[in-house]
C-alpha cells in the first residue's frame, strides 16, 4: 500500500515538472518569445508595398536626346501626377519609340523586404497609330519568404499595333502563409504615352 501511494507521488511529481517546462517556454509576461534575428519566419499576411514606374523614350530624331524618368509612390497612390509627368516629359516629336515598365511591390509581415512583379511594355509611335508592337513582358522576384510562382496572366486586351491606343495587363502569383495575385493594367497612345496605369494585390 505504501508503495503503490509513492507511486502515485511520483507519478504526479514527473507530471508536475513536466507541466513546468512546459509553462516555462512562454516568457513571464505571458506572451511567446520572440524567434531569435535571422530566423526564417514565414508572412502570416501579404500586402500592397507601393509602386515605381520608369518611363524610357527615344525619339527618331537623332537630334532630340533619349529621356528617361523615374517615380515611387506609395500604396494606393495615384497615377494622375505620374501621367501630368510623362506629358510633360515627351518632347514634340512625331514618332519614336517608348518603353513603360510598371513595379508592383509586394510586402510580408513582420518587416519583410518586398518581393516584385515586373510589367513592362515597349511600342513604336508616329502620333496617329502605334507602329510597332507593343512587346509586353512580365516577370516577378522573390525576397525572404515571399515567393514568386510565375506570371498567371499576361495579355494586350486591346488595341495594339494600326491602334491609336492599347490596354495590357499582367498578373503574377505571390505566396507567403498563403497566396495572393499582383496585378498591373496599362493605357497607352499613339503619342508614346502611358495615359494610365492602375496596380494592386488581392
Amino acid at each position: 500500500m505504501r508503495q503503490s501511494a509513492l507511486r502515485i507521488v511520483f507519478a504526479l511529481l514527473i507530471t508536475a515538472v513536466g507541466a513546468s517546462l512546459l509553462i516555462g517556454t512562454v516568457s513571464a509576461d505571458g506572451s511567446v518569445p520572440r524567434q531569435p534575428p535571422g530566423s526564417d519566419r514565414v508572412p502570416m499576411d501579404l500586402y500592397d508595398a507601393g509602386t515605381d514606374v520608369m518611363v524610357e523614350v527615344t525619339y527618331a530624331d537623332p537630334s532630340v536626346p533619349p529621356q528617361t524618368r523615374t517615380w515611387s509612390l506609395d500604396a494606393g497612390a495615384s497615377m494622375a501626377g505620374v501621367v501630368a509627368s510623362i506629358n510633360g516629359l515627351m518632347a514634340s516629336s512625331e514618332s519614336g519609340c517608348t518603353t513603360a515598365k510598371i513595379t508592383k511591390k509586394i510586402g510580408g509581415l513582420g518587416g519583410h523586404g518586398s518581393a516584385k512583379f515586373y510589367s513592362q511594355t515597349w511600342w513604336c509611335w508616329d502620333s496617329r497609330v502605334i507602329t510597332d508592337g507593343p512587346r509586353l513582358s512580365a516577370w516577378g522576384k522573390s525576397s525572404g519568404t515571399v515567393k514568386f510562382k510565375g506570371v498567371t496572366y499576361k495579355a494586350i486586351d486591346r488595341g495594339g499595333r494600326g491602334h491609336s491606343y492599347a490596354d495590357d495587363r499582367a498578373e503574377g502569383k505571390f505566396c507567403g502563409f498563403y497566396c495572393v495575385t499582383a496585378w498591373i493594367t496599362r493605357s497607352i497612345n499613339a503619342q508614346g504615352r502611358l495615359t494610365s496605369s492602375n496596380s494592386g494585390v488581392n
